[in-house]
This record gives structure tokens, sequence and C-alpha cells, in this order.
């Protein structure tokens, strides 16, 4: 789940392929219940990298990156 890609209002997470509990996948569940709590209006999407990524000896990592513009005023460390 900390490889999400977040393409605002929308977070793009692997599907865990965590084990079920007759509600459907835990970690999924948990996971969208967090966001449903505490960021309501952002819509999660689960994608399914298991054979894009990890059959093909790749990861998450391969299929978040992105280009972005960086914001030239913002000095988010002070």
């Amino acid at each position: 789940m900390v490889n999400m890609l977040v393409v605002s209002p929308w977070v793009f997470v692997p599907k865990p392929f965590s084990p079920g509990d007759g509600q459907g996948d835990v970690l999924q569940n948990y996971v969208s219940g967090e966001f449903e709590e505490r960021l309501p209006s952002t819509g999660v999407i689960f994608l399914d990298d298991w054979n894009a990524y990890h059959r093909m000896r790749g990861e998450i990592h391969c299929g978040t990156n992105t280009k972005r513009t960086p914001l030239p005023d913002v000095k988010w460390w002070e």
C-alpha cells in the first residue's frame, strides 16, 4: 500500500491479495475504510499488478513513476 500513486482526487493502490474474511480482502477493506473515514472525497482504486510487475520481475514502483511539475515558490521544508 505504501507504493500508492496519488492523482487527486484518486489514489491508485496495489491490490494486496491478503486473506479474506467472508466480506472480501482484509487489507483492501481496511485501507478503503480508512480513506472513507479520514478523506471521504478521495476515491481509492486497487490495481492488480501481479502479472504486469511481479511475474515480469518488477515491482509496483515501476508502475508508479510519474512526471511531476515542481511548485517553484513552495518551500515545504521551512
